[in-house]
């Protein structure tokens, strides 16, 4: 638009702003001085009527008892007292009926009020504007109420009202007053628009200047000068006006030079449509196309000229390949009427082919115009999923079958593992040529070494698979330490190292964690520095590095004397299968996962671990661990887990017979021999039925059970087992198995077994379950005999303690009958202990008590009295559990 402005058209601007002006300022004018004049006229009322109203409320006070007690004589002097002093032009007094009892004018003295000139004043004064003949009157009326005290309120609330007191006031003067300044507030009113008005025109002179420019300036802009520009000189409206056009000329001018770049951008556009993999149409919204790609013709066979015919005729070529062309053109027809969202469809060929297809809006101004289409082929994509799918089930496959080679191997390999081991621990404890002694020390280092290997590749094979896990128990450093110290000792002791502990008092805490672990990982350390340590000493050495409520940090370090480790190879120690380099592994030997697996086992414990070494020099390999401290009221003792088993081969403990369920027949006859070292007495069976049929004829206190036997397998001879027992004693089954695992533990504890022993099991391991599992009294039996004999706790208790001092007077009696040489007399005290034993659940008296009889029948005398010792020793076992027992 041309907008162009010469001095002519400035002038009659000017006097169209003027003529436009003039009549609003009159209307201004004139409603302003109505306006001051009604609103000074307000202001002089209220002030006289402020001014009088105080001496009028007096005036009527005072006349309220002269009018009680119709005194009308002497009202007239003080009426005309009160005109003279407020200046009134009229007083006036009126009774209750509207009677004019008094006047300042007595003429009027006597006559009655007009109509509506008296007013129901109930609290107070009133006033009023009137017109008169003498001119306007500020009548203003107060009521006058009978006085009932000496203080006197004309407004007082309740009192009767005796009439009412008009004072009429001459206002004429103040109205012209009022007048007057009104004009005069008119007149500077106006003078004030004239002066608006002169300025308002002389801005807009000054403001037509730059839209004179601004006009000269589009004059030349349509004349094709589009650099043209006007000078900004100041920075408000007119100044933002005038930066603008020089910024819309300055786009006018790069528009124009950028006609060649839109065209560049337009072939750089349609080249991107073309070099896409999908097929890409756009139609508009009466279905006519308005582009699309070459891919797209080719991935549905189309020509311009079925392009040309719009988007029905594209729809009826593509929906022949369709394998449901009902389904395509049902959704087509769905998407050309959503003109809102953007859909997805998946589009199935003929010939197998998928194909998914988008459809998107295509705005401008909010509006939509067109659509774009995209069609991408998902063929290839399925295909390579589906294989990728094949392969990850193919991997999980292999990892299945890994699993289970590596448990199968560990339980072929534990099973002769477990004969080499034992044997070699018997022929140890007993008397062997030093030549003999030697082959036996050679074998078991060997099965030891290859136990280690197995337990190595187990361990790691279970940390790739995710399936370690780790436990979080109370436990005392101190008594780790000892354990891993203890195993390295005969070792270290071999080759002459000292073994030195440093551990401060921190080992002496109660901290929550895996006794188990950390025990592994220190002996994979301390065997390390052991081996590759000729000559000089290993040192562990424990100290706290921080400390916070009930967390701790702990660092473990063990350093040797030994050959060290380069710094190039030293990054590469704790890596699966190496070693600082190959011609340590041939000098030393070892699989490389120790190191690897304690990595990984600090790792799962929350810690870090690290190296320091320089070759020739030896070697430290520390470890930082977190824990909890455990609450005071954990058990101060060491779990038995902790605590090495003490071998006792000497000790008779007959109170414990112990069945042996083992189909291998070395292993079996070993586990035999083993027992018995222990002191124990022992049954075997060689499968699950024999067992059963064992556990049916003799009371056992401890059942050992292989649990992969042929038949009746260790699972379902327990399971077996546990429906027979229902509800009664409970006996104590413990899974003796090569396989190592944890879900194997799982599964042992679900067939109804109550502990878990992996092969080989040496003769600690043994006596340790032992001890674990011998319990004086059978929990589940004293409280069925309770139930029957016992009305409560305290019967109970006291039928205990009878059973105790009865049995011990009992076993006195027998072993002296014993020494007397009366058979029958000891023979009818101990049976008497041993049905009294077996109703209470006291399984190991019980069993004593069965075996002297055995002795007794053999003719054993020394082997009946010792077992009538153990008897005794046995009865104080039960004393000490007795409170246990009823806790």
């Amino acid at each position: 638009m041309l907008l162009y402005l010469d001095a002519e058209k400035n002038v009659r601007l000017r006097a169209k702003a003027a003529v436009a002006f003039l009549p609003l300022a009159t209307a201004f004018v004139l409603v302003v001085s109505w306006a001051a004049r009604r609103g000074i006229e307000g202001i002089v009322l209220q002030e006289a009527v402020s001014r009088v109203r105080p001496q009028g409320v007096e005036l009527a006070a005072g006349l309220a008892p002269l009018v009680a007690g119709g005194r009308e004589a002497v009202l007239l002097p003080r009426l005309q007292a009160a005109r003279a002093q407020t200046g009134a032009q009229h007083v006036a007094l009126f009774d209750a009926s509207g009677r004019t009892i008094a006047h300042t004018n007595v003429l009027e003295t006597g006559k009655r009020a007009a109509a509506g000139s008296l007013h129901e004043l109930a609290t107070g004064p009133g006033w009023e504007r009137v017109s008169a003949p003498e001119g306007d009157l500020l009548v203003l009326s107060i009521p006058v109420f009978e006085p009932v005290s000496d203080f006197l309120l004309s407004s007082r609330s309740g009192n009767r009202r005796l009439g009412e007191l008009q004072l009429s006031l001459s206002i004429a003067r103040s109205l012209e007053s009022a007048n007057r300044i009104a004009n005069f507030v008119a007149g500077l009113v106006g003078i004030f628009c004239l002066v608006a008005l002169a300025v308002t025109l002389g801005l807009m002179q000054w403001l037509l200047g730059p839209v004179r420019q601004l006009s000269e300036a589009t004059a030349r802009i349509m004349g094709g000068d589009y650099a043209s520009k006007i000078p900004v000189v100041t920075k408000d409206e007119v100044g933002e006006l005038a930066a603008a056009f020089n910024e819309m000329s300055s786009t006018l001018s790069r528009t124009t030079v950028s006609r060649d770049e839109l065209a560049k951008a337009l072939i750089v556009a349609r080249g991107t449509i073309e070099a896409s993999s999908e097929g890409i149409i756009v139609y508009d919204l009466e279905g006519k196309v308005l582009t699309c790609n070459r891919r797209l013709m080719e991935m549905w066979d189309l020509t311009p000229d079925i392009l040309a015919l719009g988007r029905p005729t594209v729809i009826q070529r593509v929906r022949q390949v369709m394998e449901d062309p009902d389904a395509f053109e049902k959704s087509a027809d769905e998407a050309i009427h959503d003109n809102e969202n953007e859909r997805v469809d998946e589009l199935r060929l003929k010939n197998g082919r998928v194909i998914r297809k988008t459809v998107r809006p295509m705005r401008v101004d909010g509006k939509v115009f067109a659509r774009v289409l995209a069609f991408e082929d998902l063929t290839m994509m399925r295909e390579s999923a589906q294989a990728l799918e094949r392969a990850r089930d193919t991997a999980l496959q292999t990892a299945r079958i890994k699993s289970e080679f590596l448990a199968n191997m560990s339980h072929e390999l534990r099973t002769p593992l477990n004969a080499l081991v034992g044997s070699a621990e018997l022929l140890r404890g007993g008397p062997l040529q030093p030549e003999q002694r030697a082959l036996v020390e050679g074998v078991d280092k060997a099965a030891s070494a290859l136990l280690s290997m197995v337990n190595d590749v187990l361990d790691f094979s279970k940390i790739e698979a995710g399936r370690l896990a780790v436990e979080k128990i109370p436990f005392r450093l101190r008594g780790v330490l000892k354990d891993a110290l203890s195993i390295a000792q005969p070792r270290a002791a071999d080759k002459g190292l000292d073994l030195v502990c440093e551990a401060g008092s921190a080992c002496d805490e109660m901290l929550l964690g895996d006794p188990t672990r950390l025990r592994q990982v220190l002996l994979n350390l301390l065997d390390n520095a052991v081996k590759f340590t000729p000559s000089g000493s290993v040192r562990l050495t424990c100290e706290v590095e921080a400390r916070g409520g009930d967390a701790v940090t702990l660092k473990i370090a063990i350093t040797d004397t030994g050959i060290g480790i380069d710094a190039e190879n030293l990054p590469r120690v704790f890596g699966a299968f190496t070693q600082a380099d190959s011609s340590t592994a041939r000098r030393f030997g070892g699989t490389g996962l120790g190191l690897s697996i304690s990595k990984s086992l600090v790792e799962l414990l929350g810690g870090s671990i690290g190296a320091d070494s320089e070759p020739g020099k030896g070697s430290t390999f520390w470890v930082r661990l977190p824990f909890e401290r455990a609450s005071q009221g954990a058990n101060g003792s060491a779990p038995a887990e902790e605590r090495p088993a003490q071998r006792t081969a000497a000790a008779r403990r007959d109170r414990q017979r112990v069945l042996i369920v083992e189909d291998n027949a070395i292993n079996r006859r070993l586990l035999l021999m083993q027992i018995q070292r222990l002191g124990r007495p022992a049954d075997a069976a060689e499968s699950g039925e024999a067992a059963l049929e064992a556990i049916g004829r003799n009371d056992y206190g401890l059942i050992l059970m292989d649990c992969q036997m042929p038949g009746v397998d260790g699972y379902e001879a327990t399971r077996l087992l546990r429906q027979g027992e229902s509800g009664r004693r409970r006996v104590p089954v413990v899974a003796l198995t090569a396989h190592a695992g944890e879900s194997d533990r799982a599964r042992c504890m679900a067939a109804g077994m109550d502990d878990y022993l992996s092969k080989p099991a040496n003769l600690d391991d043994l006596s340790a379950v032992l001890d674990r599992w011998d319990r004086p009294f059978d929990e589940t039996a004293a409280r069925a005999y309770a139930a029957l004999a016992a009305p409560d706790e305290a019967s109970f208790r006291g039928l205990v303690g009878e059973f105790i001092e009865d049995s011990a007077a009992r076993l006195k009696r027998a072993l002296a009958a014993a020494e007397a040489g009366d058979r029958e007399g000891m023979s009818a005290q101990v049976h008497a202990v041993k049905g009294a034993a077996a109703s209470l659940g006291a399984r190991g008296l019980r069993e004593l008590c069965r075996r002297v009889e055995l002795a007794e029948e053999a003719g054993e005398r020394d082997e009946v009295a010792a077992l009538l010792a153990q008897a005794e020793l046995e009865l104080a076992r039960l004393r000490e559990a007795e409170v246990a027992l009823h806790a």
